[in-house]
């Protein structure tokens, strides 16, 4: 797994047909597995072992950078 890279970022979730964006944003700092979210619902999307995805503008095009959930606090904090 890769290190996360820090910035506020929007985040996808995988259906039966393909991705989607989520509703709300994340909060993900380098060097640290906990992710902060804003209007977001965690809880209903993810529990331990789910991928995590996030689309990073930051690359031409932007990609999608993967991980792995390891820990759901609430609707608004998990950790990968």
């Amino acid at each position: 797994m890769t290190t996360p890279t820090s910035g506020t970022f929007t985040f996808a979730v995988k259906n039966v047909t393909a991705r989607q964006e989520a509703d709300g944003t994340v909060t993900l700092e380098a060097n640290e597995r906990r992710v902060t979210g804003t209007d977001t619902v965690f809880t209903q999307y993810f529990k331990p072992g789910d991928r995590f995805v996030v689309k990073n503008p930051a690359t031409t095009p932007a990609t999608f950078d993967e991980y792995t959930v390891s820990v759901v606090t609430d609707d608004a904090e998990l950790y990968l």
